[in-house]
C-alpha cells in the first residue's frame, strides 16, 4: 500500500537500538531491562519512608540512651569540667543535629540506605565487637554525630575565615550576606562540640584500647565510628546554604522535601530527644 506523501515510511529500529518517541526515562529502563510501575514506585517510597524514620528514631533516641550510659558506666565523665562540657553539647545537638540531618537527608532510596547504614552499624559494630549493651552503641553514636558536627561547624567557620581574607568563596553570595560575626560565632560552636566529644571520649578510648590485643576488631571498630562520621559530615555540608553545590537540585529537592513532609516528624523528634534527656538529666540529680 503506498505511503502518503505526509506519513514518512517507517522502519524497524535496529537492534539495541530504543525508538525515538521513548522518553528518556523509558530508554533507561529499557536498557537497564528494569520494570517500573505503580507497584515498584510505592514499594521504594515505602522501603524510603521506613528507612529514613528509622534514621531519625537514632537520633531522637541516641542523646537520652548515651547520658544514661555516661551516667551508669562512666561517671566520672560527669563530674566537673566535663560535666559543663557534655552538658553543652547536648544542647548543641539537640538544636543543631535533627534539623541539620533531615534537611540535607537524601531523597533517593540508595544514598539514604548508606546513610543510615554507617549510624547504625556505627552503633551495632561497637556494642557487637566490645559487648557493651544497647546504651553503649547509642552513646557511640551520639559521639559520632558530635564530632560530625564539631567538623560540619568548623569547616564552615574555616570556609568563611577564608573568604573573607580573599581566599576561595570571596565571590561567594553567601559569604557576601554573611557577617564576620557570624562566622566567629559558628568558630566558637564548633570549639564547643569538639570540647564536647572530646569531654565524654574517654569511655569510647578505654574501649578501642581494650581491644589491642586483636588489631582486627580495632580497626573495625574505628573505621565504622570513622565511615559514620565521614557520611554525617558529608551530608550535612552538602546540604547546608554554605556548601559550593548548596544551588545542586538535588540537595534543594531535599530541603523541600524535608519541608513538606518530614518538618513535623522531626520536631516530634526533637520534642522526644529534649525530654528524654530531661529526665536522664532528673534522674541524675536524685
Amino acid at each position: 500500500m503506498p505511503t502518503h506523501p505526509w506519513q514518512p515510511r517507517r522502519t524497524p529500529p535496529r537492534p539495541g537500538t530504543v525508538p525515538p518517541h521513548v522518553p528518556a526515562a523509558g530508554a533507561a529502563r529499557l536498557a537497564q531491562g528494569t520494570p517500573s510501575g505503580p507497584r515498584s514506585r510505592r514499594g521504594h517510597a515505602a522501603s524510603y519512608r521506613v528507612v529514613r524514620s528509622l534514621h531519625l528514631l537514632a537520633l531522637a533516641s541516641a542523646l537520652p540512651l548515651a547520658l544514661g550510659f555516661l551516667h551508669s558506666a562512666a561517671p566520672a565523665v560527669m563530674t566537673g569540667w566535663r560535666l559543663v562540657a557534655v552538658l553543652t553539647s547536648a544542647c548543641l545537638t539537640g538544636l543543631f543535629t535533627l534539623a541539620l540531618d533531615q534537611a540535607a537527608y537524601p531523597t533517593h532510596l540508595r544514598p539514604a540506605l548508606v546513610t543510615t547504614s554507617a549510624l547504625y552499624g556505627n552503633m551495632a559494630i561497637s556494642q557487637w565487637v566490645t559487648g557493651e549493651g544497647l546504651t553503649y552503641g547509642a552513646y557511640v553514636g551520639w559521639l559520632g554525630l558530635l564530632v560530625a558536627l564539631g567538623l560540619l561547624l568548623g569547616g564552615i567557620a574555616t570556609a568563611g575565615m577564608v573568604a573573607g581574607a580573599g581566599g576561595p568563596g570571596v565571590d561567594a553570595p553567601i559569604w557576601r550576606a554573611v557577617p564576620r560575626g557570624l562566622v566567629g560565632l559558628v568558630g566558637i560552636l564548633a570549639g564547643l562540640a569538639l570540647a564536647g566529644a572530646v569531654a565524654c571520649a574517654a569511655p569510647f578510648v578505654q574501649e578501642v584500647t581494650a581491644l589491642a590485643a586483636s588489631p582486627l576488631a580495632s580497626a573495625v571498630t574505628v573505621g565504622a565510628f570513622g565511615w559514620a562520621v565521614v557520611v554525617t559530615t558529608r551530608g550535612w555540608w552538602h546540604g547546608s546554604v554554605f556548601a559550593a553545590r548548596a544551588t545542586d537540585p538535588g540537595y534543594q529537592q531535599s530541603y523541600q522535601l524535608f519541608i513538606s513532609q518530614w518538618s513535623a516528624p522531626t520536631a516530634a523528634a526533637y520534642v522526644l530527644t529534649v525530654v528524654g534527656a530531661l529526665l536522664v538529666l532528673v534522674w541524675l540529680s536524685l
